[in-house]
């Protein structure tokens, strides 16, 4: 394994398993889905800290965008995971939405950090 796989799988899995945000996405600033799924929690759930990964914009990005899709099988940006609820796509993050069962979701979990919503890693 090189040191830049190594690095990118222990910012990964550091961020999806002690971060202090309910959400962290790994997206693309060009991706018009990472914008539309970041656009979600900014109006919509606007007090949930959400941690965003710009992977092209990080020096190790595309070690990034490997390591995600060995772990989850997903090789597409956006990657969300919600932290009580493992990793999920645009699609499934809006079917979440439009069923009301995000905002459910958001509301049960335990650990809620009030933070500004978008955090640059």
């Amino acid at each position: 394994m090189s040191s830049s796989t190594a690095q990118a799988s222990q910012l990964v899995d550091g961020l999806i398993t002690s971060s202090q945000s309910k959400v962290v996405i790994f997206s693309k600033s060009t991706c018009p889905f990472c914008d539309r799924s970041k656009g979600l929690f900014e109006s919509e759930f606007p007090g949930v800290g959400v941690e965003v990964v710009e992977t092209d914009e990080h020096p190790i990005g595309d070690e990034i965008r490997a390591y995600l899709a060995e772990k989850t099988g997903q090789r597409t940006v956006p990657n969300i995971f919600i932290i009580a609820d493992g990793n999920v796509g645009n699609d499934d993050l809006m079917a979440l939405y439009r069923s009301e069962k995000l905002a459910e979701l958001l509301a049960d979990m335990e650990k809620y950090v009030p933070r500004s919503l978008f955090t640059q890693v």
